[in-house]
């Protein structure tokens, strides 16, 4: 079963907000963006992100909030628009509308979604106008963070144009320009990778392993004493080592229940309770 995220609920007690003449009135504005936010809410738990996120645009633009600008961000990650959720993360993060538990997870999110662009350096020629995928970014010397994938470059300006596709990777600088070369490692940033496919290990694995561990144990010396109680009694049958072999085979049994009691509380952690990105998605309040 696909694991579903979880988003913050909207808060229906918004500030006001200047109405432009053609919006509608205040409380159907409020009305229609509560409506729009529910349509989002469902989309996202039925995985269908590209809808959510159009639910969660809409609602917006009736009524802005930061809360649904946060959840503008999960969808962005989602579908994998990791510089617009890194904007949307960033808004987040310095809110004043969000509450600090809010801020701290939307600033996790964005050093997250950092560790996943790449980037495109367009040193020269100075001042000239940068577009990528049809839309102005910036002006050269400038350096932008980008999606990986293929971007339809242009670079107009000093008696020089380019236009041609260039292959952004993740962690990596593409350079466009008069000193183009090979893409390069991206310069040392703040923004660290926290390496988000990889699993990790909670207090409840910990304690599984331990008991796997210890059950293991019990399961070997209890074991060996059960086999050698069996050699002895076999020697020379009598009441005492009967009961003494039941009790250390009753006992390895239950050394070999506990192994797999924690084996199984151990797997459970790792690949149910503690995901495999960094972050999960935050529970609603």
């Amino acid at each position: 079963m696909a694991r579903r995220g979880k988003f913050l609920f909207l808060l229906l007690a918004m500030r006001p907000i200047a109405a432009w003449a053609e919006d509608p009135p205040v409380e159907d504005a409020t009305t229609m963006a509560a409506e729009a936010f529910e349509r989002g809410k469902r989309a996202f738990e039925e995985d269908d992100y590209v809808g959510a996120l159009s639910a969660f645009e809409e609602a917006q633009r009736l009524r802005p909030h930061d809360v649904v600008r946060f959840n503008i961000g999960l969808c962005q990650e989602r579908l994998g628009h990791f510089a617009l959720a890194l904007a949307s993360y960033r808004h987040a993060a310095d809110s004043s509308q969000l509450d600090e538990a809010t801020r701290a997870d939307a600033d996790e999110r964005a050093r997250r979604v950092a560790g996943r662009l790449g980037r495109l350096s367009v040193p020269e020629p100075r001042g000239a106008r940068v577009a990528i995928d049809g839309a102005q970014r910036c002006v050269a010397p400038c350096t932008v963070d980008l999606d990986p994938g293929s971007h339809q470059v242009r670079v107009e300006g000093g008696g020089t144009t380019i236009d041609r596709p260039v292959r952004i990777e993740r962690g990596q600088t593409a350079l466009v320009g008069e000193r183009a070369a090979d893409p390069a490692p991206a310069r040392a940033s703040r923004e660290r990778d926290p390496a988000p496919d990889r699993f990790r290990i909670g207090v409840v694995g910990w304690i599984g392993a331990g008991v796997a561990v210890l059950g293991g144990a019990g399961t070997l010396l209890f074991g060996l004493r059960a086999t050698s109680l069996h050699r002895s009694y076999l020697e020379e049958p009598n009441r005492s080592r009967l009961d003494d072999g039941r009790a250390a085979v009753l006992l390895t049994n239950v050394s070999i229940v506990t192994a797999l009691v924690g084996a199984a509380t151990f797997v459970l952690d790792v690949f149910v309770l503690e995901p495999w990105t960094v972050s999960p998605d935050r529970a609603p309040p």
